[in-house]
């Protein structure tokens, strides 16, 4: 899984070509990955549907160290007949709510944007 807060020189490295594809749903497209990076940083959390393991979906949320650098992430998977795509909402609220907690006792407070 590509982490959600690379440094964006780290990042156009990482996209410079189609990464290994694991599965039929695996994203190559470096266009669609941006965007999914994209939305996982606005939402706090990534989803795979599929895309790493055949029969798997997952939810992870980032783990924050005092200084706000990535150090963890935390996850939840399943098959997909129980964590179907239309749970991630509800397991994502969980697993960020967890993440969050992780990164409070570790230093880190979120930063509240207007």
């Amino acid at each position: 899984m590509l982490r959600p807060h690379p440094p964006e020189p780290e990042l156009a490295s990482r996209l410079t070509g189609p990464p290994e594809s694991h599965t039929p749903h695996t994203v190559t497209d470096p266009e669609t990955l941006r965007a999914q990076l994209k939305r996982a940083r606005a939402d706090g959390c990534a989803y795979s549907v599929e895309e790493f393991e055949k029969d798997v979906n997952a939810v992870a949320a980032p783990v924050f160290t005092f200084s706000g650098e990535v150090m963890a992430a935390l996850s939840a998977s399943g098959p997909p007949l129980r964590l179907t795509e239309r749970r991630p909402p509800e397991v994502s609220a969980v697993v960020r709510a967890a993440a969050e907690e992780i990164s409070e006792r570790l230093g880190h407070f979120r930063r509240i944007t207007p």
